[in-house]
């Protein structure tokens, strides 16, 4: 108990200023009422995501802090301390509530532990009991995730401030138990909440949120690790190697120095503050405190921590299977996409936050090369247009409609949707099914490119006014925009990224400032926000019929480079319809398809034919032909595949490795 709780005490202060801290801590001492509270606090407020009342708890544990850090240093502060123990009895004496639970039970617990922790030795018995009330309102024992993990850290404060063993051993116990990963169930493997089979994490359902719930599980986790290595209360090896997993495999791929990929954050993004947040406090911390111990993957937790804030991270392609959702990481960009299946959600409508985020995971793709090109776009943001997406540009007061009665907060409708991935290269793909919207998408990754395919776009409504478009980017404008039209196509160029086109697209590209504001999209400020926006998409019209698209995007790059690949394209199309969507590299010595069914399909590696609906990938290595296969439907699948006469069997699995990519090997043809 008594090194968990120096640990603790340890880990608090460890970032604090203690002189800077205590000057600000003073003036709020000074601005206090005699009975602990302050007049400009609004108690009495009931916003449900940005509590006013909370300003009282984040001075208390200013205060707190100061007064600590002051102790700790042999310099005992009297009237921070009685600021401190005033503050806690006001908040116990007028006790707020909010209409939000979180609050209540989680928010609000979570901070009076940590400042009645911190000035411990200067609290009466009279207000550890009024504390003890309050905490006990964290009843975590039917919560998952994250959730869970705040109820059980909550109760960890409780057992410290009491000196209880017993509580600390079982609050760790349980949130360490929670590592252990999400089982998934029913025929199509729908995943459920916390650390999902492929690394990624899931929060209230088969939901996304290794970037927001997510992430948080992995600071606390992490900072439970560190303060009970070594104890009786320390996490077993399986669970260890599990949220070694979770960091390495998951979180690390999902990031671009420094930022989370806004795809996997939820509803987050619409929050002004959760938005501007970088992985660089916190996070950082826990991976160098990781680093420093004895754990499994050590030397990989302190290469990320080196790293991960703007040095050369990990390379290559991670398919996430269980999320609907794929990453390519090359040294100068990454880039994410995020689909929709039966098996997960598309983002949900909390507290006002995420109403709309209809198109999320309709195939967005974001691009990434130093982090900070969708810092404070979103309340600009046209939420039709959302990158990647093939979408209906019909708003209802800001609001993308689709027809469907429920667009935001449900599971998906089609069945196809994943990617194929060796680990170095890969491909993804989904059918969109989106209310009277059908289409087929699909992108194709490789060293320094991609190449995004789409097919069968129909709009089954009659008399719509409204266009179908497929939008390549909208992010913050950088300097000028380059566009240069010749018969072999269209190449434009901005910051530093070029998009190559066909001739014959029927481009839309705005080069304007937008308006908005952070209360339009959640509860943020309701001042009017202006930037300059860089939008180009694709028009398909306002009632497509079969309708296509390709293009290729080329990071890192100008416009002799798009020229060049207009002139002798790195990458060639091979189908593009309804039964398949391929590409081959001569040059990288790879061929990436996606079969919706059976077929074949002629290659310079050789004829490919699959006996089921499959995304696969042969690329050529050192002689031989390495041949990788997934079922984007994530069921349990016996397939063959022929090279030639070379003959591969795949058997595939369901459940929580439904989806993922298996791979097999074969001589090469030519050798």
């Amino acid at each position: 108990m008594v090194t968990i709780h120096q640990r603790w005490m340890s880990w608090s202060l460890s970032e604090i200023d203690t002189a800077q801290t205590a000057v600000a801590a003073r003036k709020i001492a000074e601005s206090q009422n005699p009975d602990g509270c302050w007049d400009d606090v609004l108690y009495s407020d009931s916003e449900r995501s940005t509590w006013k009342a909370d300003l009282h708890l984040e001075r208390l544990n200013t205060v707190a802090s100061a007064a600590a850090a002051l102790r700790r240093d042999g310099h005992l502060d009297a009237v921070l301390e009685e600021a401190g123990e005033k503050a806690i009895g006001c908040w116990i004496g007028r006790d707020p509530q909010n209409p939000n639970w979180w609050w209540n039970e989680i928010g609000a617990p979570q901070q009076l532990g940590r400042a009645a922790l911190l000035l411990r030795s200067s609290l009466t018995t009279k207000d550890r009991a009024g504390v003890d009330h309050i905490l006990r309102r964290a009843v975590w024992s039917s919560w998952t995730g994250q959730n869970l993990v705040w109820g059980t850290s909550i109760q960890v404060l409780r057992g410290l401030l009491d000196n209880d063993e017993g509580i600390v051993r079982e609050g760790f116990t349980r949130v360490f138990r929670e590592v252990s990963g999400a089982s998934t169930t029913g025929s199509e493997g729908a995943p459920t909440e916390g650390i999902q089979r492929d690394g990624s994490f899931h929060q209230h359902g088969a939901q996304l949120y290794s970037g927001g719930y997510g992430h948080g599980f992995g600071v606390d986790v992490g900072i439970a690790i560190v303060l009970t290595w070594g104890t009786r209360c320390q996490i077993d090896e399986n669970a260890m190697l599990l949220f070694a997993h979770f960091i390495l495999d998951g979180q690390q791929w999902m990031m671009r120095r420094g930022t989370f990929d806004y795809l996997a954050r939820g509803r987050e993004i619409t929050r002004e503050q959760g938005h501007r947040r970088t992985e660089r406090d916190d996070f950082g911390r826990v991976l160098a405190a990781l680093a420093a111990l004895n754990v499994p993957r050590r030397d990989e937790f302190s290469r990320f921590a080196g790293t991960f804030q703007g040095g050369a991270g990990v390379e290559g392609n991670r398919n996430f299977w269980n999320s609907d959702y794929i990453v390519d990481q090359r040294a100068q960009y990454t880039v994410a996409v995020r689909m929709l299946s039966r098996r997960t959600k598309n983002e949900e409508v909390v507290n006002a936050e995420g109403a709309r985020s209809v198109h999320l995971t309709d195939g967005a793709s974001l691009l990434y090369m130093d982090g900070s090109e969708y810092r404070d776009v979103f309340p600009v943001w046209d939420w039709s247009l959302i990158p990647g997406t093939t979408a209906l540009r019909w708003l209802d007061g800001g609001t993308p409609k689709t027809g469907e009665e429920r667009s935001v907060g449900q599971m998906g409708v089609a069945a196809f949707a994943g990617g194929v991935s060796d680990g170095e290269y890969g491909a993804a793909a989904m059918e969109l099914d989106r209310g009277a919207l059908r289409a087929k998408k699909a992108w194709f990754f490789f060293d320094g490119e991609y190449v995004a395919l789409g097919t069968g776009i129909d709009l089954n409504q009659a008399g719509s006014n409204s266009s179908v478009l497929t939008t390549l980017e909208q992010k913050q404008l950088e300097g000028s925009v380059v566009r240069d039209d010749s018969k072999r196509g269209v190449v434009i160029v901005h910051d530093h990224v070029s998009y190559v086109l066909p001739a014959n697209a029927r481009i839309l590209l705005q080069t304007q400032p937008k308006q908005g504001r952070w209360s339009d999209i959640g509860t943020g400020r309701h001042e009017l926000v202006t930037m300059p926006m860089f939008l180009l998409a694709i028009d398909h019209g306002p009632s497509p019929h079969d309708a296509s698209y390709r293009y290729i995007v080329i990071p890192d790059s100008d416009v002799s480079a798009a020229k060049q690949e207009l002139r002798s394209p790195r990458v060639k199309v091979l189908r593009n319809n309804a039964q398949i969507q391929a590409v081959e590299s001569v040059e990288d010595a790879i061929v990436e398809g996606v079969f919706y069914q059976a077929g074949t399909l002629k290659t310079f590696l050789g004829s490919m034919k699959v006996s089921e609906p499959c995304a696969v990938m042969l690329r050529r290595v050192n002689g031989r032909i390495r041949v990788a296969v997934a079922n984007p439907r994530a069921t349990a699948l016996k397939m063959e595949v022929f090279l030639d006469r070379r003959r591969l069997v795949f058997s595939l699995e369901g459940g929580d490795s439904g989806g993922r990519s298996v791979l097999e090997w074969v001589p090469d043809a030519e050798h």
